[in-house]
């Protein structure tokens, strides 16, 4: 706790190294970029951790000697990273950019964490932000951060599957694509109740849903402005907006009667056989979101 790294990790920097780390506590600490940790070339198991009250702030580059304000990871910065991401708990971290994750290079995976009440720059101040990346980032609750989800550019064989982006205070998930590189595909996700749009993409295209970006079998509803800046697919590639009924107890558990039960696509080629608490997810007929209510 209370560490501080002028450029990278604040709390932990690991490189070129596939060590567990686990059922650690990071919490406090200061950096450039990776307030909590900065993982580089990390490709190990950073399991049920607590990432919380870090930061990813200004500081004097050392080989400059200029003031940097693109500060990145507030949370945890993956970076050419290749390891998981299991079970932690990432909570009031703060950056300008990703105040939760930030993913840029490599395949993670980053599966079942709960990344919530962060805080950043509105445009860019996501839970997890996905920048040339090929990460699989499934079963998480991603919970009250400005931007749910932020995917950059060059993302098109990333996979975002079975999370729940809940009351994101902007956007739920933001798509800022400027090129014709996709920016992921995107499957059996529960996208609701942000403060401003569910879903943006991008202003520099008009098609960016179905086009650059694999939208299928997705549940989006309840956004203070509405679901999508663009192109709505309600309707299209089994995708909803409907209210999917969950609990009000933290749990974000569906009740019987959801009318997202059932409803996910299957993925047969991505494991996402256990829900976001360990329980078994069918491989036909399971939920939408990242909790299975049977």
């Amino acid at each position: 706790t209370g560490g501080h790294g002028d450029e990278r990790g604040g709390g932990m920097y690991i490189e070129d190294s596939a060590p567990i780390v686990k059922n650690c506590i990071l919490e406090g600490n200061s950096a450039e970029n990776g307030g909590g940790a900065f993982l580089d070339n990390f490709t190990g198991e950073f399991v049920d951790n607590i990432v919380r009250d870090n930061e990813a702030n200004s500081a004097t580059n050392a080989f400059t000697g200029t003031l940097s304000y693109n500060t990145i990871g507030g949370g945890i910065y993956l970076f050419r990273s290749d390891g998981t991401v299991r079970g932690n708990e990432g909570s009031g971290n703060r950056g300008r950019t990703a105040p939760g994750i930030y993913i840029n290079l490599g395949t993670p995976r980053i599966d079942g964490n709960r990344i919530a009440s962060n805080s950043g720059d509105g445009s860019s101040g996501a839970g997890i932000h996905l920048d040339d990346t090929d990460a699989v980032i499934v079963n998480n609750l991603v919970l009250e951060n400005p931007i749910g989800v932020y995917s950059a550019t060059n993302n098109q064989d990333a996979v975002i599957a079975h999370n729940t982006i809940s009351e994101s205070t902007s956007t739920g998930v933001s798509l800022r694509q400027y090129s014709t590189y996709g920016g992921g595909k995107f499957y059996n996700n529960l996208v609701v109740d942000s403060g401003n749009l569910d879903v943006s993409a991008s202003t520099y295209q008009t098609t960016v849903l179905g086009y650059y970006v694999v939208w299928e079998s997705n549940d989006v509803f309840g956004g203070y402005n509405g679901h999508y800046s663009k192109y709505d697919p309600t309707g299209v590639d089994g995708n909803l907006s409907v209210g999917p009924k969950l609990s009000n107890d933290g749990l974000f558990v569906l009740s019987e009667d959801s009318p997202v039960v059932d409803m996910a696509q299957s993925l047969p080629n991505i494991d996402v056989s256990l829900d976001y608490y360990g329980n078994a997810r069918p491989l036909t007929g399971a939920d939408m979101g990242a909790v299975e209510s049977h």
